[in-house]
């Protein structure tokens, strides 16, 4: 398989946002995410900069069937990775 790298850049939103998205996924199950491999989240300047490593392209979409309708919830704006 091809290991991929997703990175999310979102403006204006904190570690706050960050946290409860986490408690979110972990209350659902996600708190392993079956095919990411490596992860990293923080605050850079004004962004919240979200940073994977995935297995696959396709693990990454699977998951994100389970991650755009927790952080979308929570007013995550609807931004593209960078893959």
């Amino acid at each position: 398989m091809k290991k991929v790298i997703v990175q999310f850049n979102f403006s204006g939103l904190s570690s706050k946002i960050y946290d409860k998205a986490w408690e979110e996924l972990r209350a659902k199950g996600y708190s392993n995410p079956k095919g990411l491999l490596h992860h990293v989240g923080g605050i850079q300047g004004n962004n919240l900069v979200i940073c994977d490593v995935w297995e696959s392209q396709e693990a990454f979409n699977k998951f994100g069937e389970i991650l755009i309708p927790v952080i979308s919830k929570l007013g995550f704006p609807n931004v593209k990775p960078t893959i």
